[in-house]
């Protein structure tokens, strides 16, 4: 039985799971938390102020939009209920 099926690996190098959270620039804390390393470039902390920037105006964009693109539904329903001539629903 290979140490994979064991359930174990007796050398830590050879996590194929630390190799993959290498890779992604994270690592595991206190064994149920994946966070970010303090130098990783992809943690938003890291980021340069244009992509800080850039992600705050599109979030704030698709909130502004997604609001009157909801409101824009009530003026159409009494827009259609008046050309139908239809009462109040």
């Amino acid at each position: 039985m290979d140490q994979l099926e064991q359930g174990h690996l007796d050398d830590p190098l050879d996590d194929p799971l630390d190799d993959h959270l290498d890779k992604h620039d994270v690592h595991i804390e206190e064994e149920t938390a994946v966070c970010w390393n303090d130098d990783s470039k992809q943690h938003p902390l890291n980021w340069g102020a244009f992509s800080k920037y850039y992600t705050v105006a599109v979030v704030i964009w698709l909130g502004f939009y997604m609001t009157i693109l909801s409101s824009s539904g009530v003026c159409r329903l009494c827009l259609w209920r008046d050309a139908a001539d239809r009462s109040r629903l």
